[in-house]
């Protein structure tokens, strides 16, 4: 049981990674990048 735990959290996490790259990444091509950075 604590290992489907364990692995549940792991796949959680890369999905909140995998989701939040995504995000970024629209974000980042609706709007352009500032000059200054």
């Amino acid at each position: 049981m604590c290992a489907g735990i364990a692995k549940y959290f792991g796949l959680e996490a890369i999905w909140v990674r995998l989701t939040a790259r995504a995000r970024a990444t629209t974000r980042a091509r609706i709007t352009p990048p500032p000059k200054t950075a």
